[in-house]
């Protein structure tokens, strides 16, 4: 199973299949739909926010997992899922799928989409395709699960024609085929 169908089962878990699939489109555009992406590292920030961001970051890297999720801004929502302030550990538990799209999607439910920048810059139109793909063969069926099938009828015999009927055309008879001497 390639990356992005992991994601798209993830993303089923937390959103309608219409709203995966720019979960997953996004997840494409923030890591490759790589679960142990690292990103944001707390030196790329501008020198006066740097002291903050180290502070949020684990092996130096502040926003963590397919969906890139910010743990200095999202610090809250980390602690109180994994009962720790360490951010290693938060880290660790953004590499589970299952996790860090429950808190992607808990950001979704209150900020949308845009609160990924890939949204906001179009980046994630690029994956569009492929994570509706994914989508679509990952979403369970819709409707219920199909039943036994019902057992078959009684057999009915028929009867044969009780004369056979002449086309109504006549037999035509091939013309001769001429032989020529060699």
């Amino acid at each position: 199973m390639a990356l992005i169908d992991d994601v798209a089962v993830a993303a089923l878990l937390y959103w309608t299949p219409s709203g995966a699939i720019f979960a997953v489109a996004i997840a494409g555009a923030e890591s490759f739909f790589n679960p142990r992406a690292q990103g944001d590292p707390w030196w790329s920030f501008p020198a006066d926010q740097q002291a903050v961001y180290l502070l949020y970051s684990c092996n130096g890297y502040t926003s963590i997992g397919a969906w890139q999720i910010n743990m200095r801004w999202h610090y809250p929502a980390l602690n109180a899922a994994t009962g720790s302030w360490e951010t290693c550990v938060w880290a660790t538990w953004l590499y589970n799928l299952d996790h860090s799209a429950s808190l992607a999607h808990a950001i979704w439910e209150s900020s949308g989409f845009g609160a990924w920048s890939t949204f906001n810059s179009g980046a994630y139109l690029a994956y569009l395709d492929a994570a509706t793909v994914a989508v679509a063969f990952a979403a369970p069926p819709i409707g219920p699960p199909p039943g036994p099938l019902p057992p078959p009828g009684p057999v009915v015999p028929v009867e044969p024609p009780r004369q056979a009927v002449e086309p109504p055309w006549a037999a035509v008879t091939p013309p001769p085929v001429a032989i020529y001497p060699e």
